[in-house]
């Protein structure tokens, strides 16, 4: 074999990983995955830093909480006349299991949540956290507007019920490798009125659902307290019905 049918064949290779590994600026994400069994693990690290005083940028010490996950669509139901799929999740950590319940639909305009509900949990003292009731939003939250591109943008609108309209913008492109499978991912950004929190959100939405997602508080004052909590979430499996 010549010097030159090598150079080419090395050359061929070079660039058809190159067009693999390249994430088109065009990604469009249409839907979400919405049959009843789909499923998606996850691990979640929390993060939180406590400061050594009010005034001080000195971290006295950090604590992170692991939490495996798993988030399924149960069952469909009906709220309001309207047919809804009931995602339910369940966390784990330190041996303690919260379940919790929210209720979705997908029309025309995106992926909205008309409700939710923490399941009650009867603490070791006989205490309860949660509640069976389902609590139902005055106005459904557009968690993510289709079709889904580069620079979209929306109001995930929250004002109906707890006055913060937060505004979602698409700021990016990311590849992440689930389960040995690659994942094009659009990144969206939640950006919360100036004023009323430090937080700040990035998603990662594929076409097999969210895969990504990274909350900071920011620095947070209450009296005598300064602290910071973070939040890392990344799935570890999907599998889709």
């Amino acid at each position: 074999m010549t010097i030159k049918k090598v150079t080419l064949i090395l050359l061929t290779i070079i660039t058809l990983i190159s067009c693999e590994d390249k994430l088109p600026n065009e990604l469009v994400i249409t839907n979400y995955p919405m049959s009843i069994g789909t499923s998606w693990t996850y691990e979640k690290l929390w993060i939180l830093r406590n400061y050594k005083s009010v005034t001080s940028d000195s971290i006295v010490n950090s604590d992170t909480i692991k939490i495996k996950g798993t988030m399924w669509i149960e069952k469909d139901t009906i709220i309001n006349k309207t047919k809804l799929l009931v995602f339910r999740t369940q966390e784990i950590a330190n041996n303690d299991t919260t379940t919790t319940f929210q209720y979705y639909n997908l029309d025309k305009e995106g992926l909205k949540c008309y409700a939710y509900k923490n399941e009650e949990v009867i603490l070791p003292n006989n205490s309860t956290i949660g509640s069976n009731e389902i609590f139902i939003y005055k106005t459904p939250i557009l968690n993510i507007k289709y079709p889904l591109t580069i620079n979209s943008e929306w109001i995930s609108d929250f004002s109906a019920d707890n006055g913060i309209p937060i505004t979602k913008k698409v700021s990016g492109t990311d590849t992440l490798i689930i389960d040995n499978q690659k994942h094009a991912c659009l990144k969206i950004t939640s950006n919360y009125p100036t004023g009323n929190t430090n937080i700040s959100t990035t998603q990662w939405i594929s076409k097999v659902g969210l895969l990504k997602e990274e909350t900071n508080s920011g620095t947070v004052v209450v009296n005598p307290f300064k602290y910071e909590s973070l939040m890392h979430m990344t799935v570890l499996s999907v599998s889709i019905k």
